[in-house]
């Protein structure tokens, strides 16, 4: 929540946008409020024509570095909670950044240095060919495959679940370790 009420701060202190305290504290009593909730909020306030302008040019310019792990230190603190450090969509990098090819492969591979365990290879938004690629580098580098959807809420268009796994025409190799791993074969068999 700190982070959230640090971008209203922002937005406040960086172009005057304020809104009534009734609206901030709607806000803060979400599940899991976040720029969507602040972007809907700032177009009903006619501080934005939409809510993805809201967040491209006024929310994403909050940085809050202090806030920031490296990935190593994700990494790690993933290992030694007993987890299995994945990297999520891993094609997209920051903002509308997209990385794939040489730079991707790269990227895993450093990754993979610190202890990376698997790639999430279905995701909502991915095409085929992102999801080949994500695919291929987990077969190279023997990782898991995981599937996520994203969902964040209502704020977004992705639709809970849709992993896009159901156009797989047979489950991977790594995602049948991932299952097995994790203890949840037993879905992976129904």
């Amino acid at each position: 929540m700190k982070k959230f009420t640090a971008r209203l701060d922002f937005l406040a202190e960086k172009f005057g946008f304020t809104f009534p305290e009734e609206e901030r504290q709607a806000l803060l009593a979400l599940d899991n409020p976040g720029k969507p909730h602040i972007g809907n909020l700032m177009v009903k306030y006619g501080y934005a024509p939409d809510k993805d302008a809201a967040i491209h040019d006024y929310i994403n310019q909050a940085r809050f570095r202090s806030e920031y792990l490296r990935p190593e230190q994700a990494i790690a603190g993933i290992l030694g909670a007993g987890g299995i450090p994945v990297l999520a969509h891993p094609a997209f990098g920051s903002g509308e950044e997209l990385i794939v090819g040489r730079e991707l492969d790269d990227r895993v591979r450093r990754l993979i240095g610190y202890g990376l365990q698997g790639i999430e290879a279905y995701y909502s938004t991915f095409t085929p060919k992102l999801r080949g690629e994500a695919l291929a580098i987990a077969e190279r580098y023997d990782l898991y495959v995981t599937a996520g959807s994203d969902y964040h809420g209502k704020n977004k268009l992705v639709v809970l679940g849709d992993t896009r796994l159901h156009q797989a025409k047979e489950l991977p190799a790594g995602l049948l370790r991932f299952l097995e791993a994790t203890g949840v074969q037993a879905m992976a068999d129904s």
